[in-house]
């Protein structure tokens, strides 16, 4: 059998002395003490603190996809004549500067 994590260990451990001392009317409260005692020293969350997490996720998930959605929308619209959105054919390759040098805007590659 393999080993047990430390808190399941204990509670194996507790669950056999209370089995072991014959105390079957104290045996319930015993167990439900041992119980939450192993639970609470594992990492654990609320059912309202998941939820919550679940809710802030999906919103999150719904600007991720708005903000995605907008900018597919400013790609894909043609340039206007103030530059504004992305960059502009006359950079060419090599971006505004002319320079080959792709460390050349802010020490990053290209």
């Amino acid at each position: 059998m393999p080993e047990l994590p430390p808190v399941f260990a204990d509670l194996q451990r507790r669950m056999t002395e209370l089995v072991g001392s014959g105390g079957g009317a104290d045996f319930q409260s015993q167990l439900r003490q041992a119980l939450e005692s192993a639970l609470q020293r594992l990492d654990l969350v609320t059912r309202e603190e998941f939820s919550q997490q679940q809710r802030l996720l999906a919103q999150a998930q719904d600007r991720i996809t708005a903000l995605e959605s907008l900018l597919a929308q400013k790609y894909a619209e043609p340039a206007d004549s103030s530059g504004s959105s992305g960059p502009q054919a006359s950079d060419g390759p090599s971006g505004p500067r002319g320079s080959s040098d792709p460390y050349a805007d802010n020490g990053a590659p290209r």
